[in-house]
């Protein structure tokens, strides 16, 4: 609540950066099983 779409984005962004190498490899592994859309 009270955030604007360019606050979440920005968190996003760095949260993201800082997960960059197991994120992706967790997603590949996932298959893209509807996790994408927790977010």
């Amino acid at each position: 609540a009270g955030w604007s779409l360019s606050d979440h984005l920005n968190v996003d962004n760095l949260i993201k950066s800082m997960t960059q190498g197991s994120e992706e490899r967790r997603m590949e592994e996932a298959g893209n099983q509807g996790e994408d859309g927790e977010d």
